[in-house]
């Protein structure tokens, strides 16, 4: 009896563990405000090489092997924030999303 008692006290203790985790992890990257929309038709088409989202554009640098930057719409404060080739790039919300292409095809597993 008393070795029930104990699994049972266990499996409780183990079960709020995993609740208190998952509350964690879940309240610790905040969602997209509701309406936010994503990449357009046209920029998804174009393989999404720019987008401009609350005054400012991000665009991967063709003449730096596709690196993404910020800058404003008049061409200054330009600023390199990935250094990796990127496209499909779309901001929502505090996020900006993007598909890093990668060329190293020397893995079995590359793509």
């Amino acid at each position: 009896m008393k070795s029930k008692n104990t699994i049972t006290l266990v499996s409780i203790i183990a079960v709020i563990a995993v609740i208190m985790v998952l509350v964690v992890i879940f309240s610790r990257i905040p969602e997209n405000p509701p309406g936010t929309l994503g990449n357009t038709a046209g920029n998804i088409l174009n393989k999404g090489l720019f987008t401009e989202v609350d005054g400012k554009v991000y665009f991967a640098n063709g003449n730096d092997r596709g690196a993404l930057y910020v800058m404003n719409p008049d061409e200054s404060g330009v600023k390199r924030l990935v250094n990796h080739d990127v496209c499909y790039i779309n901001v929502a919300g505090k996020y900006i999303y993007y598909y890093e292409k990668s060329d190293n095809n020397t893995d079995a597993l590359s793509f």
